[in-house]
Formats: structure tokens, C-alpha cells, sequence
């Protein structure tokens, strides 16, 4: 078994990794043995590591029974939606000081491979630093985490997805609140409109790519 400086860090990197691609969207239960035996991990650091996802609400701890993957609905994919629209319009009610703007990027974000959930992941992570909060910093990318699996699968459902992030971005990076807001207002009431159609697509996907 090869060694690894931070085998902690290796598993949570690699569980969330798994998460966000939505290969984990079936309400699956995440077996220790499994994931030590594919990370090439002893079954501590997995245990630590599944043990933080569910105290960030990423996964489901079911005492006595183990770990289990969310199986995200319709109803729970509103509420995230949301959740989404609650911290942008708390982030857009601190004004940016003068002569900032809102187009850095986040370092401190994971690489994502998927371009769509990358772009996404920018742009309402510029909204939300310009708040200069630390809470909702991280409340944001924990809602990312949930989001990314959905978030693969929109340009499976709505069309025009790239010119919607073009014109949101523009927006982000405009002077206007009242335009930043009616722009994000839109793009989440699509997504609202189009949920039910937005999970099946993630459901499918998840069962085309089955985990370890």
C-alpha cells in the first residue's frame, strides 16, 4: 500500500471529488471497504473523512447502519435553490468598496473539470466574496458541493446555458445591484421551473457512471 503524507486529506479529497461528479446521486450507501481498497487507504482515514462530509450535511451519517450517499428530489433540490438566491441577495447587500469588483477568482476553490460547474461556481463565488464574510464563504461552497452533481446535468435540460453564464457574469461585474439581482432572479427561476426534469437527467447520468 503506497504511503501518503495526508491520507485524511487524500480520502476527503477523493469522496468529495466522487460526490460532485454525480456518481454518488442514488442514495447509495458509501462502504469504508470499498473506498480503502480503491484509494489504497487504510479504513481510519476513510472513516475520518465520511465521518466530516456528514457534519457538512454532504452525506448522510444513519447511526448504526453506516454512511449513505443523498438521494436528492424535486422538493430538496428547491430548497437548495433557495438557499442559493438567500446567500447571493445577503451577499449583494454588502456594498463592494470603492473601486473593487467582483471578477477575481477564488483560489481557494478545487480545480473542477467540468467547465459548466466550474463557470457556475465562479460566478456566485464572486457575488458572494464580495460580501467579505467567511460564513457565508463557506456556506456557499458547501451548497456548491451539493450543487455540482444538478449542475453537470442543466446542459443536458436547458438550452443556451453558455450565453445565460455570459450575461449573469456580465452583470456580476456591472455597477447595478438591481441588475445583478433581476439577472440571477432569472437564471434560478429557470432552473426552479425545470427541477423535476433537472434530477431525472442527474439520476440517469449517476446510473450510466456506477461508483466503486
Amino acid at each position: 500500500m503506497p504511503s501518503h503524507r495526508d491520507p485524511f486529506g487524500a480520502a476527503l479529497n477523493a469522496i468529495r471529488h466522487q460526490l460532485r461528479s454525480g456518481r454518488r446521486v442514488l442514495g447509495e450507501q458509501l462502504m469504508i471497504t470499498a473506498f480503502a481498497e480503491d484509494l489504497r487507504l487504510s479504513a481510519t482515514p476513510i472513516r475520518e473523512a465520511l465521518s466530516r462530509l456528514a457534519g457538512e450535511g454532504l452525506i448522510e451519517d444513519r447511526r448504526g447502519s453506516g454512511y449513505f450517499a443523498w438521494r436528492l428530489d424535486a422538493v430538496d433540490l428547491l430548497e437548495l435553490y433557495g438557499l442559493a438566491a438567500a446567500y447571493v441577495g445577503a451577499a449583494l447587500r454588502v456594498p463592494l468598496p470603492p473601486g473593487a469588483t467582483r471578477s477575481a477568482p477564488d483560489p481557494a476553490r478545487p480545480l473542477e473539470n467540468d467547465p459548466h460547474v466550474a463557470r457556475t461556481e465562479q460566478i456566485f463565488g464572486a457575488v458572494i466574496r464580495g460580501a467579505r464574510n467567511f460564513t457565508l464563504s463557506r456556506a456557499q461552497a458547501l451548497l456548491d458541493d451539493r450543487l455540482a452533481p444538478v449542475r453537470r446535468a442543466e446542459p443536458l435540460v436547458l438550452s443556451d446555458v453558455e450565453p445565460e453564464l455570459d450575461a449573469l457574469w456580465e452583470a456580476v461585474n456591472g455597477p447595478d445591484r438591481q441588475a445583478i439581482e433581476a439577472a440571477f432572479a432569472a437564471y434560478q427561476a429557470r432552473r426552479v421551473s425545470a427541477a423535476p426534469d433537472l434530477v431525472a437527467a442527474m439520476r440517469d447520468a449517476g446510473r450510466a457512471h456506477p461508483s466503486i
